[in-house]
């Protein structure tokens, strides 16, 4: 998949950015964590590690749309 980069910078215009999709693994870890870290959040079972958990799930998944083979 490719994603046309629109920028005032002479330079990058025309550049393209290569995205791939996360693999079926990374994506349900990813899952996981975010949902665990929601769970957290709604029960306030332990307030700092919740937003850590979601932060690391959507890390996880822009790790994988821009790393090939992950």
């Amino acid at each position: 998949m490719y994603v046309i980069i629109r920028s005032q910078n002479p330079l990058l215009i025309g550049e393209l950015m290569k995205l791939n999709a996360p693999k079926k693994i990374v994506w349900l870890i990813a899952l996981i964590v975010g949902l665990l870290g929601i769970i957290l959040t709604i029960f306030s079972l332990v307030p700092g590690l919740s937003f850590v958990l979601v932060a690391v799930a959507w890390l996880l998944l822009i790790l994988a749309t821009y790393l090939k083979g992950l």
